[in-house]
């Protein structure tokens, strides 16, 4: 069918049933408006268009204020609201990232407390007045505002350089400072102590599952995703290359994959999780009372952790600090900085700077140690020369120099 003539409306075509509008000149192609080509509505399609390419000029064109409910608007980046943009960033993510963290993610975008300014604001119409809307509105806690301003602050940016946002609309993004929690590591005896309630209280199955995280130091998601065949008993050793975070198997948090000697204590408590998982034809070394996999750390803490520290009358701490036991306990032991961090899967230099107190401790006590390695062995030599035991100078242990003491008259 031949095109109808415009009735001098440039740029307006009459369709016979319906109007288009030619925004070919700003990349979007003739957009359809379904009302019927009467010269009052070919007159107000022309003020539309005339509105349209005015704004285009001055700005971001947002087709959303013009022509609601077109599927010109379906493609139109500027007329999205922050909260759809935010998903779309998000599901192009999706293959990028893990699963533990798209899902986390998916929770920052979506979360309540954000509706009123996400879903509300367009694109086209973002400026710093709506950012600070949606700084004010994150969580208070500082870690947890950190995440949801380092998210934010990427969509924004990634928008800017897309052309729907502002140029600088991320300037007010900043991290809060938080204090980050001290180490506060358990004694051997208060770890035997704690080992000790929760078989009582819970059985074998939970008592391996902590002396292991005692004498291994591995994170929580490590051993919940830590298969039989990454055991090796042979070389009392295992290998650490998957996790199980928000129920999903994944890479290490640090995605790098690491060999952990095992020290006695932690060889002895895997020959009895053997008898327990392995032998039973368990794909995972740790499982729940029902023999179950373990699926989340939170099962863990609330079922076994938190009863059983109630109940050795114990100072509480969380779960977290059976790493930091390890640490400890293996710097007070004279395991070198690197080797120990090696074997938590830490940097040397977060491992130094997280540990630093004990570094210094376990040095100085194997300074002292030197010493009195050095004193002993002199001492082994003279008596092996003398039937009288004599110190370094040659005089008997705490004889002063000189020979005996006069007596006085």
């Amino acid at each position: 069918m031949p095109k109808r003539a415009n009735n001098g409306y440039p740029g307006v075509i009459n369709r016979g049933t319906y109007i288009q509008l030619d925004l070919r000149s700003l990349g979007k192609g003739k957009v359809p408006i379904y009302v019927s080509p009467t010269a009052e509505n070919l007159k107000a399609a022309s003020r539309k268009r005339d509105a349209i390419l005015r704004q285009a000029k001055g700005g971001i064109l947002i087709l959303a204020e013009h022509l609601p409910g077109t599927p010109a608007v379906d493609k139109d980046a500027a007329s999205q609201t922050l909260l759809e943009y935010g998903q779309q960033w998000l599901a192009g993510k999706k293959p990028e990232i893990a699963y533990s963290t798209w899902m986390s993610y998916g929770y920052c975008i979506t979360a309540e407390c954000l509706a009123n300014v996400v879903g509300s604001v367009r694109m086209g119409e973002l400026n710093r007045t709506h950012v600070k809307a949606l700084l004010d509105a994150l969580p208070k806690v500082p870690k947890t505002r950190n995440e949801y301003v380092y998210l934010w602050k990427t969509i924004l940016t990634n928008a800017e350089r897309d052309g729907l946002a502002p140029v600088g609309i991320t300037i007010d993004f900043r991290r809060w400072k938080r204090q980050h929690p001290q180490p506060d590591p358990f004694s051997i005896q208060d770890v035997d102590a704690v080992v000790r309630q929760v078989e009582k209280d819970f059985g074998a199955k939970a008592a391996n599952y902590f002396e292991f995280a005692f004498w291994t130091g591995l994170r929580p998601s490590e051993q919940l995703g830590l298969p039989w065949q990454a055991v090796d008993f042979h070389n009392r050793r295992i290998t650490v290359y998957q996790a199980r975070v928000r129920r999903f198997i994944k890479g290490t948090k640090t995605n790098l994959v690491r060999v952990v000697e095992l020290n006695e204590r932690a060889y002895q408590c895997l020959k009895r999780q053997q008898e327990l998982t392995f032998q039973a034809g368990k794909e995972f070394v740790f499982e729940d009372d029902e023999g179950n996999h373990l699926m989340e750390t939170r099962q863990v803490i609330e079922s076994w952790w938190m009863p059983a520290m109630k109940a050795t009358g114990l100072r509480y701490r969380s779960a977290r600090q059976t790493r930091h036991t390890y640490a400890t306990i293996m710097l007070m032991a004279g395991a070198t900085p690197n080797w120990a961090a090696a074997q938590l899967g830490h940097s040397l230099e977060m491992f130094t700077k997280t540990y630093s107190r004990w570094i210094v401790g376990a040095d100085q006590r194997l300074q002292v140690d030197r010493v009195d390695e050095f004193e002993n062995a002199v001492r082994k030599r003279l008596n092996s020369q003398s039937p009288v035991a004599k110190g370094p100078g040659g005089e008997r242990p705490g004889k002063p120099r000189g020979g005996e003491p006069k007596s006085r008259k």
